[in-house]
């Protein structure tokens, strides 16, 4: 092992860094599919990204501890009666399930490059008097089999800040709405204060803890985490790897699922007490960020997942969740527009109980399952 230890290690950081500009490229792509023509691609961009995001700080740990150790040879050996996964190999778990997940976010961004990067020269030339048009530069990502190494030659996409602040400086604050969970920490907290300066004082507490829930993230079945014992005497079709994966997220949409009733409940109480459409924009982001993250669940049970009966019911359930967001986003802005058009807010109310039923029907399909 010591023969390779230099190796193993120049290839660990390696990976690091190409999956760090890995996630900045996809970031940078994300940010610009919230203006692209085609509003459902900012969603589908952001369920491929989730995956890569977790993998970014798995392996970043990884690294960090080994670092650590020195990446010492009897630090890292160890016996076949003693054996625990350590971060070596998760490291290497990591790499195996990046494969597909980047294959997927690769596909993405190029069956959609037009879309993506075709804005960026265009925004630019507005404030400038009218000359000949200049070619578009397009970005060519590079094919998905090519090794992970080789990401770090990919070119990036310019940075979406100036793009973020036209749109936003001119009072398009809908835009923020189509990627929430892109805006910066500063941001947030600015809007956030805004909103809660103009709410009810009964409403300002429950407000703050909206932020605290939204804050809490999905822990992926990636990382290092103690084994879910099950009962011994249970029978179950499933195999014991899918019990211990639903069993393990089953836990977490149960914390998931209540913050998001607690964001619908304070959504609805805006909307009873006739408040702006900046208040309720501002609650029903709070919605949409629990809901993507049932949505995440559902995605890495479904990709996870061994019994092909139980990743169907799965996915339908989380891509149903996942358009519905869609409308909720659709319906919410024409409220906003629309206001106090009792029409337009009571089809926002609708798309809001939408995501709740639907919400509550993937959290069953993954209860159940592993009680099952």
């Amino acid at each position: 092992m010591d023969t390779k230890l230099s190796e193993i290690k120049t290839t660990c950081h390696k990976l690091q860094s190409s999956l760090i500009e890995l996630y900045n490229f996809a970031q940078g792509a994300l940010a610009n599919s919230a203006h692209a023509a085609d509003k459902s691609l900012c969603f589908k961009l952001n369920k491929l990204v989730m995956p890569i995001k977790e993998s970014c700080a798995t392996v970043k740990k990884c690294v960090q501890a080994l670092d650590e150790k020195g990446w010492i040879a009897a630090k890292l050996a160890h016996s076949d009666d003693s054996y625990a996964p350590d971060e070596l190999d998760m490291l290497v778990a990591c790499a195996r399930n990046l494969v597909e997940d980047v294959r997927q976010v690769a596909s993405l961004i190029q069956g959609n490059s037009t879309l993506l990067f075709k804005n960026q020269t265009s925004l630019a030339e507005k404030s400038k008097p009218p000359v000949a048009p200049k070619p578009i530069l397009k970005v060519k990502p590079s094919p998905s089999a090519k090794p992970a190494a080789k990401l770090q030659e990919r070119p990036l996409p310019p940075t979406p800040a100036n793009l973020l602040k036209t749109q936003i400086s001119s009072g398009e604050y809908f835009n923020e709405y189509d990627y929430v969970n892109l805006e910066s920490k500063e941001t947030v907290e600015k809007e956030n204060e805004s909103i809660k300066a103009v709410l009810p004082k009964d409403m300002c507490q429950s407000f703050d803890e909206l932020v605290k829930q939204s804050e809490i993230p999905v822990v992926s079945h990636s990382e290092n985490v103690p084994e879910i014992v099950t009962p011994e005497k249970t029978v179950s079709p499933l195999d014991q790897k899918d019990v211990q994966l639903l069993m393990f997220y089953g836990v977490q949409i149960e914390t998931h699922i209540m913050h998001l009733t607690n964001a619908i409940d304070a959504f609805l109480m805006t909307i009873k007490n006739n408040q702006p459409p900046k208040v309720f924009v501002g609650h029903s982001k709070f919605i949409v960020i629990g809901a993507h993250k049932l949505v995440y669940i559902g995605d890495s049970v479904h990709r996870n997942l061994n019994n092909p009966e139980l990743k169907t019911r799965i996915m339908h359930n989380s891509n149903s969740l996942c358009d519905s967001l869609k409308t909720l986003v659709n319906n919410t802005k024409k409220a906003a527009t629309e206001f106090p058009s009792v029409i337009a807010v009571q089809e926002m109310v609708d798309s809001v109980v939408d995501v709740s039923h639907l919400a509550n029907d993937l959290k069953m399909s993954i209860i159940q399952a592993s009680k099952s």
